[in-house]
């Protein structure tokens, strides 16, 4: 016998000796941390785990040893059964919150991080539910479960408080899903501790509400947020229930003021200015104010106005703020001219109000759209055919936007 297999024979009793006395398992699940003890926790359940509350999920969970399954023994405890209880690889969600959830068998365990929710959103409807500023969901945390497109301004979910966009205190995780929205901002004030998270924000279809995502940002977080928004009017007026506001649009990007140890971090994407015509010393592509808050990571490329010589920066101002790892690119757009027309009834007619029609320059290549104007005497004839409130800017000038008003009674 050579010597090379000499010592492979030796090597291979020792190794066996060493398996006799420690035992012999298969080696280290790492998934679930288990070193040489034959124990394995089988399960196709993700650690991160998100359950609605009062409802139930059951985390699937196998623990087997030497291969076969056992039950004896297993034991399922919750870190916080305020928030969340587990029996039988059971979790209900109870209330808003975090929890741990652990299932440990014979010195090994294997944990599941636990998100309740208050609600799940996959449809209008249940977005709605964010709006109640005044009722118990306030503080709700909602996860987004789909895509949603909003039909209307979210002004105009609380018409009859005349708010122009609500207050929000508790949670939005986005799960990297999608709201469409155009014409007003998501909402007004974020504010104690809230958080948004993990949304993308496509509001590229027409926005005038000042900042796309909030006004006011109050010791609250806003992270991982993919937007492209087009801001289309300087100044817009909206009616609702008989009362009118106004309000210019040049002030922020994403957010207008972010305070109090509020965090915007890894805000990306594009915000798009070419429509305006007074872009205010304010106006930030992130940040328009921050003020003693944490502005990090964030990108995004802005379009503006032919003539605009002023550089936007990611945050206007800054008041003993931090602002990290920050840009935004810079992107000039050429300028054509379009015709705006307003029509009001002449008997069985229409004529031109002259005072009211003109010419402006709008960005070649992206939408401008009409607003609705207040003219003494006549009312906006939202169903006439021939209104045309948005059209998109041709280098040759030949782009007309038209709004017919009806003489009142």
């Amino acid at each position: 016998m050579s010597k090379w297999l000499k010592l492979a024979m030796g090597t291979l009793l020792v190794c066996c000796m060493t398996a006799a006395v420690y035992g012999c398992a298969g080696g280290t699940d790492e998934e679930n941390n288990n070193t040489n003890t034959g124990i394995v926790f089988e399960t196709t359940t993700e650690a991160d785990v998100n359950v609605l509350k009062g409802e139930g999920t059951d985390l699937a969970v196998t623990v087997k040893e030497d291969g076969q399954a056992v039950t004896e023994g297993v034991t399922w405890t919750s870190s916080d059964p305020a928030v969340a209880t587990v029996a039988d690889g059971t979790v209900t969600g109870v209330a808003h919150g975090e929890a741990t959830v652990t299932v440990a068998y014979g010195g090994e365990e294997k944990e599941f991080a636990v998100t309740v929710y208050d609600v799940f959103v996959d449809s209008e409807e249940d977005w709605i539910s964010v709006y109640d500023y005044e009722g118990e969901s306030q503080g709700n945390w909602y996860l987004l479960t789909a895509d949603i497109t909003l039909t209307k301004p979210s002004i105009m979910y609380n018409d009859a408080q005349h708010e122009f966009t609500p207050v929000f205190t508790g949670r939005v995780n986005g799960d990297g899903h999608k709201i469409t929205y155009s014409e007003s901002r998501l909402f007004a004030n974020v504010k104690e501790g809230a958080v948004i998270e993990n949304l993308v924000l496509d509001a590229n279809t027409g926005f005038y509400w000042g900042s796309a995502l909030c006004w006011e940002l109050n010791a609250s977080t806003v992270r991982n947020i993919q937007i492209d928004a087009e801001h289309v009017y300087d100044i817009q007026y909206v009616v609702a229930e008989g009362v009118g506001w106004i309000q210019a649009a040049n002030i922020g990007g994403v957010i207008y003021y972010a305070a109090n140890g509020s965090v915007v971090e890894n805000v990306t994407g594009t915000v798009d200015f070419s429509s305006l015509t007074n872009i205010s010393s304010k106006f930030g592509a992130v940040v328009g104010l921050a003020e003693n808050s944490t502005i990090k990571d964030c990108s995004v490329t802005v379009y503006k106005p032919e003539g605009v010589i002023n550089t936007i920066r990611p945050v206007a101002s800054n008041t003993d703020s931090e602002e990290i790892n920050c840009t935004a690119t810079n992107e000039t757009v050429a300028l054509g001219e379009y015709t705006y027309e307003y029509y009001i009834q002449d008997g069985d007619g229409w004529v031109k109000s002259e005072e009211n029609s003109g010419t402006k320059e709008g960005p070649v290549g992206h939408t401008v759209i009409l607003p609705q104007i207040a003219i003494e005497g006549y009312t906006f004839d939202a169903d006439n055919e021939n209104n045309v409130m948005s059209a998109i800017v041709k280098e040759d000038g030949t782009t007309v936007l038209k709004a017919y008003y009806t003489k009142n009674a």
